[in-house]
């Protein structure tokens, strides 16, 4: 029985969604450079004829897969209340970040989108150009990319004297990176790996209480005499 207009749509929406995620994975591994349309169809278990059949070109996957990338970051960003202490706010987004990838399924969409919207600016200047430039100066902070709005709270921290003098930018880096290697992980090993918390990576930034130091010094003490 041939199929219907609608049944024929569905199976093209299909096919274009396993190809975008096939890219995504690919491409977040080893970069935009680094893969071939060949094997994009492999890992899509189709054709090369296909491939290029709905998209023409690896810049238009690319410009396709960034277009949808982006509007799954931006779910979680802008689930963020930012109206609270930036160590609040940064916790949050930080747990969310970990539980996104933790809670990713056997496909690991998340965690490639994630680790692949992390690892774009090494990539930068190797990438396709943007067809048209945003001007984000003032959006929403939760509409900026996740190292601006990373930064953005560690500078506000430690405004706020909660966070640890420095330079934000290199605070950024760390807590960027080490998502992007919880990430990396969850990608290759599965849902197998040791689950770091958000209040771990906030060890990083965070100034800890008199109280907390002095017990932590004693513990060491002790651990240090036995």
């Amino acid at each position: 029985m041939p199929r219907n207009k609608e049944q024929n749509q569905q199976l093209i929406d299909e096919r274009k969604c396993r190809i975008l995620h096939s890219a995504l994975v690919l491409f977040s591994l080893y970069g935009y450079y680094g893969i071939k349309i060949d094997e994009i169809a492999k890992y899509a278990n189709c054709s090369r004829t296909l491939v290029y059949h709905y998209f023409g070109s690896k810049e238009e996957i690319f410009h396709q897969l960034m277009k949808k990338v982006c509007e799954k970051m931006r779910s979680i960003t802008i689930s963020i209340d930012y109206s609270k202490k930036a160590s609040a706010s940064l916790h949050d987004l930080l747990d969310k970040l970990l539980n996104t990838i933790y809670n990713d399924n056997k496909s690991n969409y998340m965690a490639s989108t994630i680790y692949l919207v992390l690892n774009l600016p090494l990539q930068r200047k190797y990438l396709p150009k943007p067809r048209a430039k945003y001007d984000k100066s003032n959006c929403e902070l939760g509409e900026k990319n996740i190292y601006e709005i990373i930064y953005y709270l560690i500078e506000k921290g430690q405004k706020e004297n909660s966070f640890i003098e420095g330079d934000p930018k290199e605070y950024t880096i760390a807590i960027s990176s080490l998502i992007k290697s919880i990430a990396y992980n969850r990608i290759y090993m599965g849902k197998n790996i040791f689950q770091i918390r958000a209040k771990t990576l906030m060890n990083i930034v965070e100034k800890r209480s008199l109280w907390y130091v002095s017990k932590n010094k004693k513990n060491i003490e002790k651990f240090t005499r036995i």
